[in-house]
């Protein structure tokens, strides 16, 4: 019961493409949430079928040259990644940095910020998994949002986006739905 109105109260805090001011963000749901992913994804029983779905859209709107995974995820987004990206290789993450315009996938943590703090010091993208999954993870959501490295964070209930890229010269967060 508490996830459903946690999820109600994100909902009417979100915005949609209209709202946002931002042409990235603008494009990002139009590309992104409003789009049509593939009917049957691999991987539906590790992320849920909206997931999927979405990290699927993300991926192919991101299109990052390479991707780094953290080794949890590795399979299931390896799976993903052959269908939306072919060609873009999938690296197994644990810790240290990643090259600069790669995208790193990884779940919430205690000890991710400590993991993340090279990472986000250069331009990079990092997809967060599930950070509303409870207290602790939208706790660290929002630490990590509100990182002076940050330029833009995007929080779309099943995944949180945060970019570090010069292109953005204020920092801005935006909750979509």
């Amino acid at each position: 019961m508490k996830k459903i109105l946690q999820y109600g109260r994100h909902l009417l805090r979100a915005k949609g493409r209209h709202g946002t001011h931002s042409p990235f963000v603008y494009a990002f749901v139009e590309q992104v949430m409003r789009a049509r992913p593939p009917r049957m994804l691999p991987s539906q029983d590790q992320f849920g079928p909206r997931a999927a779905g979405l990290l699927y859209q993300t991926l192919r709107y991101l299109a990052p040259p390479a991707i780094y995974a953290d080794p949890s995820l590795y399979d299931a987004v390896t799976a993903i990644v052959s269908l939306a990206l072919p060609g873009v290789v999938v690296h197994s993450w644990t810790a240290g940095t990643i090259p600069a315009q790669t995208l790193l996938l990884c779940r919430i943590g205690t000890e991710l910020p400590g993991r993340l703090e090279v990472v986000l010091a250069q331009p990079a993208k990092v997809l967060l998994l599930q950070p509303h999954a409870g207290k602790v993870a939208t706790g660290i959501w929002e630490q990590l949002a509100a990182w002076p490295t940050v330029k833009i964070s995007l929080d779309y209930w099943h995944f949180g986006l945060l970019v570090n890229d010069g292109a953005f010269k204020a920092r801005q967060h935006f909750s979509l739905r």
